[in-house]
């Protein structure tokens, strides 16, 4: 307390008087540098409202608070990682969108999440901001001066006008909000902060077989969610008609004819827009197909080899599950750069006949090698299957997958 500021004998007073004068171990203890800013500012507020008009410790304690937000903001201006705010009055939703973003090891940003406007106003003011999601009843008429180079608006009635600002729907979850901020973000003109990207190689594994109707996309994504108990795996099928869409419910945004189109002209963006299209579905992350042949005719042989491993290594994945047409241009060259490919058959005499064509032709070709890591499957007689998310879990079924990649794990 400043000398010669009388005492009211209240509370704030001697609060604000020990504060001042506490050696730094206590006042640590007392006020710790970790408490979240807008704790902080709860705090602040309660010390002014106890303090009586007549008493000026209130300057006092307005000048501790000013002293403690500055040296954390100054520490935090040095900090190199973006920002990312989330203000929303609604306490669950905020936090458990806020733990979405958390979850993502990957993800460069802080995060920051507020309840209250008035809190994240200020934060934003003395904070480089990259990213700021807020509710319509919670924007601020300043927050445009703030230079902030991405702002969501979260709309709840779809009534709101924001032209200057992108919109999200709050009443989706938390993982499509999620997937359209990393969508938001990787399309800005500016440049971003990379994510971190795994240095070593992904291990591919490809699973075609030209017998249809074999239980070959029920196999890759079980091999992919017995793959994923061990390492992040990420799942592609390169059907032209999938039937995931159908089968989910969902018509999916983004899918994998986009990250193609991606990666072609904004390479440096590949982990959000990554982010952006990637599902998980019973732990096993996958990206929704194309939506023709046409996508996957279309690129060189030499494309794959390195879409799929950039893929890999922008998402951390340790594991790639490839379900292969015949669609996929080059497809004996991309079952040539797999570590091990599983081919399932039947045994009826045209499924055979197939099998030994196909063999016939990687022989002729010169693909040897193709058939030398390639493990013939046949599939015993499984009760109970459903649709293929639901075959993933399929006890029997695991079992069995399992045994087959007991080596590649």
């Amino acid at each position: 307390m400043a000398q010669g500021t009388s005492s009211c004998g209240c509370v704030a007073h001697y609060l604000c008087q020990g504060m001042m004068s506490f050696p730094f171990w206590l006042e640590r203890w007392f006020w710790p540098s970790s408490l979240d800013m807008e704790k902080e500012y709860f705090v602040f507020g309660i010390i002014r409202d106890v303090c009586t008009l007549q008493c000026q410790c209130w300057e006092a304690c307005y000048g501790l608070f000013s002293v403690k937000y500055e040296r954390k903001v100054n520490r935090r201006e040095m900090r190199t990682k973006p920002i990312l705010t989330i203000c929303d009055g609604e306490a669950v939703f905020t936090e458990k969108l806020a733990d979405v973003f958390r979850g993502k090891k990957e993800l460069p940003f802080e995060i920051y999440e507020f309840t209250n406007k008035d809190a994240c106003k200020e934060f934003c003011q003395n904070n480089r901001v990259d990213i700021a999601i807020i509710s319509e009843q919670d924007i601020f008429d300043s927050i445009e001066e703030m230079r902030i180079p991405l702002v969501l608006v979260l709309q709840e009635s779809g009534n709101g006008q924001y032209p200057e600002f992108a919109t999200i729907r709050k009443f989706q979850s938390a993982g499509a909000i999620y997937r359209e901020v990393m969508d938001a973000y990787a399309k800005l003109d500016t440049s971003i902060v990379p994510m971190q990207s795994m240095t070593r190689e992904p291990k591919l594994i490809g699973v075609y077989s030209p017998v249809h109707r074999c239980l070959q996309t029920t196999v890759a994504m079980t091999m992919g969610h017995v793959f994923s108990q061990t390492g992040r795996t990420l799942y592609l099928n390169f059907e032209c008609f999938s039937g995931f869409e159908m089968i989910m419910g969902d018509r999916m945004a983004g899918n994998l004819t986009d990250l193609m189109y991606y990666y072609g002209c904004a390479k440096e963006k590949l982990s959000y827009h990554l982010e952006s299209v990637v599902r998980s579905v019973g732990g096993l992350d996958m990206i929704p197909p194309g939506n023709g042949w046409f996508d996957y005719e279309s690129k060189p042989v030499t494309f794959w080899k390195d879409f799929i491993v950039e893929v890999a290594k922008a998402g951390n994945y340790e594991y790639v599950v490839l379900d292969l047409t015949e669609q996929v241009r080059g497809l004996f060259d991309i079952l040539r750069t797999c570590d091990k490919v599983f081919m399932i058959g039947r045994d009826d005499p045209m499924s055979k006949a197939k099998i030994a064509q196909y063999e016939l032709v990687l022989s002729s070709r010169e693909y040897q090698d193709v058939m030398d890591k390639t493990q013939k499957v046949k599939m015993p007689q499984i009760m109970n299957l459903g649709s293929v998310f639901e075959n993933m879990s399929n006890p029997e079924l695991v079992t069995y997958v399992k045994t087959l990649i007991r080596e590649e794990k």
